[in-house]
């Protein structure tokens, strides 16, 4: 929408969304100080009544406030590869218009954001994306941006799990094709972090832990299992920090992940 001079009022305006409603006779009116108002006539239940909103011609100029993420939380293991993020306001005031105040989800597989996808001119607090890749972690923070060109970044960086066994039904069988052992996550972790792995048939599995110097510290699992996806969670609150190696032999598959502890 524009004022008679051409310049921008916003990009779009809603006075109601409901279409059952008799709303009937839609007009504008501009003010002298380049303000307007949209007016309509309503004769739901026979009741002949006007109406009308207020809208500024100039945007509101609004301060940023530290705002923090909400979903996925930190650590968060999540069997979708469809992903609702969600985060809090980083101004504490109405907006006039929707595009006073935008912001930029940044989505990587590392924790310093070396790589990242962006996705710009959001102008909500939630964002959806599909087709995240299964077995993969991610880490994700926010940017808000305001009209005056001020930014200010999320109070927090966090960093979730999609399952290898993401978007797979209860009711479906599942077998991998290919034994993998998985990277785990988090990594670098304290004190806990979840390992994951697939087996493609029945194996005599054995899942243990070295640390740096090669000498074996727990072993997770051992004993038969069937084909599927796999989670273990190690808790390492017993142990120095440090480097350490995770090992998993599988009829004669033998793979093996690098994990930091740190304390």
């Amino acid at each position: 929408m524009f004022n008679s001079d051409g310049s921008r009022q916003g990009k779009e305006f809603q006075v109601n969304s409901n279409e059952n409603m008799d709303q009937l006779a839609p007009r504008t009116c501009e003010l002298s100080n380049g303000d307007f108002m949209i007016c309509w006539d309503d004769l739901d239940n026979n009741d002949d009544k006007s109406y009308f909103k207020y809208f500024l011609s100039t945007p509101l100029l609004h301060s940023l406030y530290s705002f923090s993420l909400q979903f996925p939380l930190y650590d968060e293991t999540l069997y979708s590869t469809t992903v609702d993020f969600e985060w809090k306001k980083a101004s504490q005031v109405h907006l006039n218009f929707q595009w006073e105040l935008e912001y930029t989800l940044y989505l990587d597989h590392s924790e310093e954001f070396n790589n990242p996808q962006k996705y710009s001119g959001i102008c909500d607090t939630t964002y959806s994306l599909k087709n995240l890749t299964p077995g993969q972690s991610y880490f994700w923070k926010v940017l808000a941006k305001n009209i005056e060109g001020d930014s200010l970044w999320s109070s927090e960086s966090f960093g979730f799990y999609v399952s290898p066994a993401a978007n797979i039904k209860d009711d479906q069988i599942l077998k991998p094709e290919t034994y993998i052992l998985y990277p785990n996550f988090p990594n670098p972790f304290n004190p806990t972090t979840m390992i994951s792995y697939q087996l493609p048939i029945i194996s005599d599995v054995e899942l243990s832990i070295y640390d740096i110097l090669g000498h074996h510290v727990t072993t997770l699992v051992n004993n038969r299992q069937n084909a599927g996806y796999y989670q273990v969670e190690w808790d390492a609150s017993g142990f120095a920090s440090g480097v350490y190696f995770l090992k998993l032999e599988a009829a004669n598959f033998k793979a093996t992940q690098k994990m930091l502890l740190t304390k």
